[in-house]
């Protein structure tokens, strides 16, 4: 890119509350930027020569499949009008963190009988 890298684009979308929440998948020839590029934000990595189109394919698919997805769990996650977590959200995640914490428990104490 002549005025700005990849890794500028990534930069300036990751500071964009709108531009932040696309999906953006890097396809590059240097093998070295990898890291970098999911550090920044990049759904997923690509790397040139591409030999196998249908790989990228299902990638875009994908990406964009995870995308949908997390928009409609934000969706219903918060109630509109009071930006809280609705009710059923809130008790749902409240059952995640006590079976996290039952199973956590139970770990010490199995780690402690082996």
């Amino acid at each position: 890119m002549p005025q700005l890298s990849g890794f500028d684009v990534l930069k300036q979308m990751k500071e964009d509350n709108l531009l932040s929440e696309l999906p953006v998948i890097v396809l590059t020839s240097e093998k070295d930027s990898e890291i970098e590029s999911l550090k920044l934000g990049a759904a997923d990595f690509l790397t040139k020569p591409y030999d196998r189109p249908e790989v990228i394919l299902a990638r875009v698919r994908h990406s964009i499949e995870l995308f949908e997805n997390s928009k409609i769990i934000n969706a219903t996650e918060f109630d509109k009008l009071t930006k809280l977590y609705t009710p059923e959200f809130f008790f749902e995640y409240a059952v995640v963190l006590l079976e996290i914490k039952f199973l956590q428990q139970w770990q010490t104490v199995f780690a402690v009988f082996c």
